[in-house]
This record gives structure tokens, sequence and C-alpha cells, in this order.
């Protein structure tokens, strides 16, 4: 779970952004449920100066049992050779992997 972040921040237009926790269990909505990075699969995809990278984070929750995914996108540019961050995305995967929406930036 240290690779992910508490928040992510969802933009409100002209007012900035407001933060809002990402681990918490998302099928029960339990805010003190526990959940539990099972799995990890990563893919990057590499065109002209820009890496996108996409991270599948498998988990599960203790209070129902369900299994959900996390999936970040990060996009990089590469300048001379440095891979800079430009921009995170996190979104939610049902357990057939079905993109349910997203959850913010980071």
């Amino acid at each position: 779970m240290e690779e992910l972040p508490d928040k992510v921040f969802v933009p409100l237009g002209r007012r900035g952004f407001d933060p809002i926790p990402l681990k918490y269990c998302h099928v029960c909505k339990n805010r003190s449920a526990c959940i539990k990075i099972v799995g990890k699969e990563s893919s990057e995809k590499q065109e002209g100066n820009s890496i996108l990278e996409e991270i599948d984070y498998k988990a599960t929750c203790d209070s129902c049992g369900e299994t959900f995914y996390f999936r970040v996108r990060k996009i990089y540019d590469v300048i001379d050779g440095e891979k800079r961050l430009i921009t995170a995305t996190i979104n939610i995967l049902d357990d057939k992997k079905n993109d349910l929406g997203w959850l913010g930036n980071f």
C-alpha cells in the first residue's frame, strides 16, 4: 500500500482541488475497512518522447471480502534521457477489470 498515495485530488473548477481518501473499500464504502493489496500488474508503452506506465493493483476488503482494482496511469516525458512525471491518475475497476470511474489525480 506504500506505492499508492493516501489521498487523491479532484478538481473543483475554479476553487482548487479537493483531497479525498483513497485507501478504503470502494465496494462496501466502509472507510474503516482494512484493504490489502494482493497483486500487481504493470505495463509500459513508449510513443516518441512520452511514456505511459499503467499499474493495476488488486485489492481485497477484510470487511466485505470483495475484490477490486486500483488502476494507476502515469505519463512521463523523457527529456535528455530522464523520465519526468507529468501526471498520474487513479481509476477504480471491478473484479472483472471493468472501469467504474476516475477517482482523482496525485
